[in-house]
């Protein structure tokens, strides 16, 4: 005859204890998804120039507010900031590298380049701080 293993107190405790932990951090992720999407909700009442400031565009905040389910929106535009940030850094890099290989082809010229990309650095350094 088959008979029921009994469950000690302990056990017990520690498979509650378990349920109620997945059940706090269902609810805290829960919230922190919720958050970081009300945040970016609010971005789409920033002006282009405000949301350009920081890195981003309303293409990217609809494109994070759509796929919310598999990332969260304010760590997607995140990434998105800091990639395009990333990106601008390495155009003026290589801006500056061009400008000085011509320096001896065609001084005036390159003069205006590294000028150019001076400024372009200048103002990614100051959106970035």
């Amino acid at each position: 005859m088959f008979t029921k293993p009994s469950i000690s107190p302990v056990g017990l405790a520690a498979l509650a204890a378990r349920a109620a932990r997945a059940l706090f951090s269902g609810a805290s992720s829960y919230n922190r998804r919720r958050r970081g999407r009300i945040a970016a909700q609010q971005l789409l009442g920033w002006s282009d120039h405000m949301l350009n400031d920081i890195g981003l565009n309303r293409a990217d905040v609809r494109s994070a507010l759509r796929d919310h389910r598999k990332t969260e929106a304010s760590s997607r535009l995140t990434v998105l900031a800091v990639e395009r940030h990333g990106l601008a850094l390495r155009n003026a890099r290589e801006q500056f590298d061009r400008a000085s290989t011509d320096d001896a082809n065609n001084s005036g010229n390159a003069a205006s380049v590294v000028d150019a990309a001076n400024r372009n650095a200048d103002r990614i350094k100051r959106r970035a701080a």
